[in-house]
């Protein structure tokens, strides 16, 4: 077996024959507690479409072969030979998962190289993919190229400019930020009432849901949970009408909206039962 042949083996028929399953599938995504690593919640992303994963717990992603080489500590030469054996001759061992947590390598220095307009062909997928409304993206993403670790290759993703001039963004492997880290508001002004929303594809997973292309209220953007102080300072920085939350169905949502809920200086409305059997309102919107 050659690695153009292996790359057809579908990675989730793969983890299947490791008797990995997903928890949950999200479009053409499958999320899974990460087979490299102990994993409360699911961590790890098989994207079908371009039969690629990632592991947002380890900061590392790619193709079948390289899954197998980072699961087995395998070469390519050994992963192909893996691979035509039936996908694979024994599971990894516990003690083999402790040693991959314990070498999992440093965070990788993203280096941004260009800010334009949406126009990579594999972006409109993914979005159309996430079921948001091309138009109303482009009110509000940018297309970026970033570098990963000094490499010549360039790397294009979706992105979201946040508060302090950094871009959150997101493509078919992975989610990050290049520069600061920080929240994004969105016409925050007195007597509006305002939407805290968790990340960028929730956000606009609401104007698509609505059909509004034209948003008039205030928006607050977290960019993760982790920046519920920076949200709260937003929230807490004009005198809003009423807060609507539109948090994460898991604990760390819920946890973010306790402590803005409870620390708030106006009305508030959580607005989560509204896509209760859902994780988020991308999931929603996409089902």
């Amino acid at each position: 077996m050659n690695s153009k042949q292996a790359k057809q083996i579908p990675i989730e028929h793969f983890l299947n024959k490791l008797n990995h399953k997903p928890v949950k599938s999200s479009g053409n995504d499958l999320w899974y507690k990460s087979p490299l690593h102990e994993d409360n919640t699911p961590s790890f992303k098989v994207n079908k479409i371009l039969n690629s994963w990632y592991d947002f717990g380890i900061g590392e992603g790619g193709s079948i072969i390289d899954l197998v080489c980072t699961m087995f500590n395998d070469n390519v030469s050994q992963a192909l030979k893996r691979l035509s054996s039936d996908y694979v001759s024994h599971s990894p061992t516990k003690q083999y998962q402790s040693i991959r947590v314990k070498s999992a390598p440093k965070k990788s220095k993203l280096e941004l190289k260009e800010v334009g307009k949406i126009s990579e062909k594999a972006l409109y997928c993914l979005l159309r993919d996430r079921c948001i409304d091309v138009d109303v993206a482009k009110k509000y993403l940018q297309q970026i190229y970033y570098s990963v670790n000094n490499n010549e290759k360039l790397n294009y993703a979706l992105a979201l400019k946040n508060d302090v001039g950094g871009y959150e963004f997101k493509n078919g492997l992975m989610k990050g930020c290049i520069g600061s880290k920080a929240i994004t508001s969105i016409n925050l002004e007195d007597g509006k009432d305002v939407a805290i929303f968790e990340g960028m594809m929730d956000f606009l997973a609401y104007l698509t849901h609505h059909k509004i292309s034209d948003f008039q209220s205030s928006a607050i953007i977290l960019n993760s949970t982790s920046m519920k102080e920076e949200g709260l300072k937003a929230l807490n920085s004009k005198q809003f009408k009423k807060a609507y939350f539109f948090l994460d169905n898991d604990e760390m949502g819920n946890q973010c909206f306790e402590y803005l809920s409870q620390n708030i200086d106006c009305d508030f409305v959580d607005k989560s039962n509204s896509y209760e059997k859902f994780n988020d309102y991308n999931d929603f919107l996409i089902e």
